[in-house]
């Protein structure tokens, strides 16, 4: 649950992005595609190019998933802690 905590204070203060709930009980969020992308998979695509960071869209669990990306939080604090700063960096806020 701490790294969860951690991933989800961070986007919120760092990054900007809103959460309804924190994950508990599994190693993934969901998070929303800011509006100035056409789709989950722009952003995907450029945050990766520029940031070095996988993000999966949400159309790849399906067509519900448009409009968000799954982050899996199975790496270290630490690591969590790089990818915030690299986004960050990158111009990656919500």
């Amino acid at each position: 649950k701490k790294k969860s905590e951690y991933f989800v204070k961070a986007f919120k203060e760092e990054l900007g992005w809103e959460f309804d709930n924190v994950p508990c009980a599994t190693f993934y969020q969901w998070i929303k595609v800011p509006a100035r992308y056409k789709n989950a998979e722009e952003f995907c695509d450029e945050l990766l190019t520029k940031s070095g960071v996988v993000m999966v869209p949400g159309t790849a669990f399906g067509k519900y998933g448009e409009g968000h990306v799954r982050v899996s939080i199975v790496c270290s604090i630490e690591e969590l802690q790089e990818v915030v700063r690299r986004m960050k960096e990158d111009g990656f806020t919500y």
